[in-house]
């Protein structure tokens, strides 16, 4: 208070003197913090010393002391960001959020001040970050983008900082729209130009989000490579963040055994690193380090063949995003692992109840890419009355439709499947073309769907997802079945279901125990 307050003729234990005895009129708010005391007008009293300062013709000096003490404390909130316990760094600096506001809102919009508010925007970025507030920061960022293009000589890491900003903020609201990409590629060159590491880390690995969400996986996973070329071996909290992120691009990219081998590295890491924040400097696209590792963790052991760990550990993901509330999180781990291994496992209450969830919080905090999603899952779990496919070129959640009805199967997905860009989903995609190659129900189209099948079980098997092997076997050993061929069927799917530990209540498992039963039934003597 003391700094904005104090000008020419004031001096600091004036200010002092006079805000408490305003606090003894109850003029002035006081708020006790687990560290610090923290000050705030009521409405009427800012609104009469507005005025007040209007008339005495300091309402701008006033304002710019404002701005620049903002600046100062995000300064101070940036270097705290890696250092301080999160609980503690929000209780801290997001009590300061209506001054950031209010000093951007004049800053922005004022003739000499706007080179203060362009390093304010940026400056700020952890603590709209923290608070889920991506859109908004995004207006004020294109905001401040176009300033500082029109200065004659712009910041390359001001530019930089502000880029990432936006790619973060148009992926959670647009997905990945050109803008998001530009914004990205511009922030790697510029972070280029400044031999910025950390710079290149944060612009590649939202770059390669804004690529898996594309279904792009393959040039996902040779992003996730350029990390080792930027030397951030020594860096033991970047060198953590590049490791999950190849995690990641494993995963989609179809080598589920690789992509459980490094998750769980990551995650012992992460258990060793005490890390006091949850977050990085090192990522492009931000969420808390733990959930989103579980989260992968959990779809890899689910496709393994593993559902009640893979549940058990979806679960773990969600408990942690709910109790650091971070809406972005909850977004993440719910859209990639909670909704659909709840579905995936027949938990049709608690899947709805997710899904719910799901809308409620995307909603919340305006993450439209995953609120999208949300609306398309919910056509399979709540049972909605027509389900209509994504857009063609909806990527991954073009994709994971698939692995919830086969009825979204179309064309352009069975061509990735078919030149191998489809990653992780190839062998569903592969299997929901046979279910509907045998709905025709002709004897050319029996035989096509029985070497489309065949091909699926490899897929699987080459990619160690046990439970898509599961599925495609079940098919296969379902039209074997027909065929009247019980010995090839039962002699293909009872090893398989043999290698399951866990899971004997899921749907998928049910089936294939009720469909063994039968073909034991059916068995010569």
């Amino acid at each position: 208070a003391a700094a904005v307050i104090v000008g020419q003729y004031v001096e600091p234990d004036v200010v002092l003197a006079s805000m408490t005895q305003l606090v003894a009129k109850s003029l002035l708010n006081v708020e006790v913090g687990d560290e610090e005391v923290f000050y705030r007008l009521p409405d009427t009293t800012r609104g009469y010393a507005l005025e007040k300062l209007d008339q005495a013709q300091e309402l701008a000096d006033t304002r710019e002391r404002h701005a620049e003490c903002c600046l100062a404390l995000m300064h101070q909130a940036q270097s705290d960001w890696e250092h301080t316990q999160s609980e503690r760094w929000t209780e801290r600096y997001a009590r300061s959020l209506e001054d950031i506001r209010a000093a951007l809102d004049w800053a922005l919009n004022t003739q000499g001040a706007q080179a203060l508010a362009i390093r304010l925007a940026a400056t700020s970025t952890p603590l709209w970050q923290e608070l889920s507030l991506l859109k908004e920061h995004g207006v004020y960022v294109r905001k401040a983008l176009a300033l500082l293009k029109a200065t004659d000589r712009p910041c390359p890491r001001l530019e930089m900082t502000l880029k990432l900003a936006l790619g973060s903020s148009c992926y959670h609201t647009q997905g990945g729209t050109a803008e998001t990409i530009e914004a990205f590629v511009s922030a790697k060159r510029l972070a280029e130009d400044c031999n910025d590491m950390a710079g290149q880390l944060r612009a590649i690995s939202g770059h390669m989000a804004v690529n898996l969400s594309c279904g792009q996986y393959q040039i996902a996973l040779e992003q996730s490579r350029q990390f080792d070329r930027l030397g951030l071996h020594g860096d033991a909290v970047l060198s953590l963040s590049t490791h999950r992120l190849r995690v990641l691009a494993l995963h989609f990219a179809g080598d589920q055994a690789l992509a459980l081998e490094n998750a769980e590295q990551v995650i012992q890491r992460l258990a060793q690193s005490g890390h006091l924040n949850r977050f990085t400097h090192g990522f492009g696209v931000q969420y808390d380090q733990s959930v989103a590792a579980l989260t992968i963790l959990a779809r890899i052991l689910w496709l393994q063949g593993l559902p009640e760990k893979a549940w058990r550990t979806a679960r773990q993901a969600l408990d942690i995003a709910m109790q650091i509330n971070h809406g972005t999180s909850i977004c993440y781990t719910l859209a990639l692992s909670g909704c659909l291994i709840a579905h995936y496992n027949g938990d049709t209450p608690g899947a709805r109840e997710l899904l719910g969830l799901l809308l409620v919080q995307a909603q919340k905090h305006s993450v439209s890419l995953f609120y999208t999603w949300a609306k398309h899952y919910a056509q399979v779990i709540t049972v909605a009355e027509t389900p209509s496919s994504p857009r063609p070129d909806a990527g991954l959640i073009k994709e994971i439709m698939v692995t919830l009805d086969s009825r979204f199967i179309d064309e352009a997905l069975l061509e990735r499947a078919e030149n191998g860009t489809a990653g992780w989903s190839t062998a569903e995609i592969l299997r929901a073309r046979a279910d509907a190659l045998l709905a025709e129900d002709c004897p050319s189209s029996v035989d096509a769907a029985e070497a489309v099948l065949l091909k699926a079980l490899a897929v699987a098997k080459n990619q160690g997802a046990l439970a898509w092997e599961l599925r495609s076997a079940t098919s296969l050993a379902q039209l074997w079945q027909r065929q009247g061929h019980f010995r090839q069927a039962h002699e293909l799917l009872a090893p398989i279901y043999q290698r399951f530990t866990e899971g004997f209540a899921t749907p998928d498992l049910i089936k294939v125990r009720r469909l063994l039963d039968e073909l034991q039934r059916d068995l010569p003597a």
